[in-house]
């Protein structure tokens, strides 16, 4: 956000506010990728960050607002945490061992790619949008880094998800208009059942949530003042087209070949964490601190390796994938783990 603001007070060179959006969204994709941050990932990261880029600002509005070094009492961390009614809290499950932000960022990351699609995609899907006269060239920017996804089949049927859900959105928004405008309890209410909306479908199907989201996010608009409708309307669905239109070519053409050598990568691990667990002695309990640390390692690895090969098989231009070793690796894994959960009598492990 800040540097976001701080280029739009500097800035009035559109084409160049559209480059460095989206340099901060690849870097966001790539981070978000990196930290396994799960769904919905970078996107709102994106949305938020992008449009701060064309939002007018002078300079000395630039800077963050000041805050309390005091934190209130109820705060984690300070004398009056935890409260009295939850002084008594289960234990936390350590983390499974995985390999840090650090090490999945390092030279030659299949990450690398992706961040690489996003920027050139979304810096194009801008321009593009600035081209064809319209006045909000952040959602193209915003559609084509919400295309990319994992690999390229993944992101064609993400791209083909968006634009039907923008348009059922479109139409969606279209018709709810007039509701809004009666009065500003309409407006909350009809924005809060779009949010409501979203958060219970966007998980379980894209398009649907985009159907919600569409609509949502141009209403939230209206809480500044009414807009024309029509133009609106226009820049969204132009914007949407631009960014996927544009964003699928480069898909194809930056092409992710180090997803290969992820999965060579992903299966020395794994054997190496295989062969660890298997070298326990039999006489090792399960809840041992070192049996626990081999179990916990080799399910992870089997994890990583499992989301390498789903990554590498929807990429194109490849080469031969080691599909037989994967699937071995994985059998055998998978009869390692079954055998140290085999050992433990507990409860837990027998529900």
């Amino acid at each position: 956000m800040g540097a976001a603001l701080v280029s739009a007070s500097l800035i009035a060179c559109a084409p160049l506010l559209v480059l460095f959006a989206s340099l901060v969204a690849a870097a966001q994709k790539v981070l978000c990728d990196a930290a396994r941050t799960g769904p919905p990932g970078s996107i709102v990261l994106t949305f938020v960050s992008s449009t701060a880029f064309f939002v007018p600002q002078r300079l000395g509005e630039s800077r963050p607002a000041s805050v309390s070094s005091r934190p209130p009492a109820h705060w984690p961390g300070s004398s009056a945490w935890p409260p009295r009614c939850c002084a008594r809290r289960a234990p936390v499950p350590e983390p499974r061992p995985v390999p840090g932000v650090r090490a999945r960022l390092r030279p030659g990351s299949p990450l690398v790619p992706v961040g690489a699609r996003v920027a050139v995609g979304a810096t194009l899907a801008g321009w593009a949008s600035l081209a064809l006269g319209s006045a909000h060239p952040y959602w193209a920017v915003v559609t084509a880094a919400a295309v990319f996804q994992a690999n390229t089949t993944l992101s064609w049927q993400r791209a083909v998800q968006r634009a039907l859900g923008n348009l059922l959105g479109l139409l969606l928004f279209t018709a709810l208009l007039p509701l809004t405008r009666t009065g500003e309890i309409a407006l909350v209410l009809v924005t809060l059942v779009l949010q409501i909306g979203a958060e219970a479908v966007m998980a379980r199907n894209y398009w649907l949530g985009s159907m919600c989201v569409t609509p949502m996010a141009l209403l939230l608009g209206e809480f500044a003042g009414t807009h024309p409708a029509g133009g609106l309307v226009a820049d969204r669905w132009t914007d949407t087209l631009v960014g996927v239109t544009t964003g699928l070519p480069v898909c194809a053409l930056v092409t992710n070949r180090r997803a290969a050598d992820r999965i060579e990568a992903a299966l020395t691990r794994a054997a190496a964490a295989r062969t660890t667990a298997s070298a326990l002695p039999g006489s090792a309990h399960p809840g041992d601190e070192a049996a626990r640390t081999a179990r916990d390692r080799l399910a992870a690895a089997l994890g990583e390796l499992r989301e390498a090969a789903d990554a590498a098989a929807g990429e194109w231009w490849q080469r031969p994938l080691p599909r037989d070793r994967v699937a071995r690796e994985e059998d055998e894994g998978r009869w390692v783990l079954a055998a140290l959960a085999g050992r433990d009598t507990s409860p837990v492990a027998a529900g």
